[in-house]
């Protein structure tokens, strides 16, 4: 406030002129960077041995002669204590024909476990996270930006 504003004016001694001001008040913000962060991926390996287990299945075929006469009485494929047999069929001449079984097909499986181990190479995927901090003041030592206006 000047000083020729709050005395009177010349030939207005009873009155005073006080001028009335109005302050507003404007706020801006803005960003500060106060850190920075590095990301960076990157991916170990590892050697690591696994027992694996391994199945194998043998069979065993073997063929045992019967040559016995049926009496139209045709055998079926059947199973006996873990081993298929499959009976072989053929017709001979005798006063006409008559079913005779010639053999049985006789197939057994043995099956065995091993276990086999095996060196494999394990990946994975690591992230590293790094934070800088700047040298920046703290957001105290900013001044916003702030304007005055007269009305």
């Amino acid at each position: 406030m000047r000083n020729a504003e709050v005395f009177p004016k010349k030939g207005e001694r009873d009155s005073v002129v006080v001028p009335v001001l109005i302050e507003r008040l404007a706020v801006e913000t803005h960003s500060i960077s106060r850190a920075r962060v590095q990301i960076r991926k990157r991916v170990e390996t590892r050697e690591e041995i696994v027992d694996i287990p391994t199945v194998t299945e043998h069979v065993h075929v073997e063929r045992i002669a019967i040559n016995k006469l049926l009496n139209d009485i045709v055998p079926e494929i059947r199973e006996e204590n873990g081993v298929l047999i499959i009976p072989l069929i053929e017709e001979v001449a005798e006063f006409g024909k008559q079913l005779m079984l010639r053999e049985e097909v006789r197939i057994s499986k043995t099956r065995s476990e091993t276990i086999t181990s095996r060196k494999l190479v394990l990946r994975r995927e690591v992230v590293d996270v790094v934070r800088q901090e700047l040298d920046h003041a703290s957001p105290a030592d900013y001044q916003s930006n702030v304007r005055h206006e007269k009305e």
